[in-house]
């Protein structure tokens, strides 16, 4: 349940901008310091599990600090889609696991989550061979 609160949150923030862009610096500090307490005292209580290993709260504190506000913003709410949305899962010609998001872009193993790469190692479905 706040998992999908602060994830409705941050797509509505995403559509809707309320921050004038003279505010566009402070309100990113705002939004690290908002995902600091998140991580801190809510993310374990989401019910919700990441299937990144640099998470999603990480990855999104990360683009605010580098591309403030509203790129931040957008970033964000991509990365939330990419996890929380459709995605498959391939193996390469080498046996590698890749994750393809429904935005096309892909991530190998080395960025799965430690539960998500423990779940694919004991996983018996047939997963797509792709050319790599």
């Amino acid at each position: 349940m706040i998992g999908r609160l602060v994830v409705a949150l941050v797509f509505l923030l995403a559509r809707h901008d309320p921050v004038p862009a003279r505010f566009d610096a402070h309100a990113a500090r705002w939004a690290c310091r908002a995902i600091g307490f998140y991580r801190r005292f809510l993310s374990h209580r989401s019910g919700r599990c990441c299937l990144f290993r640099q998470s999603c709260s990480v990855r999104s504190q990360h683009a605010f600090q580098m591309l403030g506000w509203r790129a931040g913003l957008r970033e964000s709410a991509a990365q939330l889609r990419r996890c929380g949305g459709a995605y498959s899962m391939l193996h390469t010609a080498q046996g590698e696991a890749v994750l393809v998001t429904s935005d096309g872009l892909q991530f190998g193993s080395a960025e799965l989550s430690e539960r998500l790469r423990a779940a694919l190692a004991g996983s018996s479905c047939s997963i797509r061979q792709v050319e790599g």
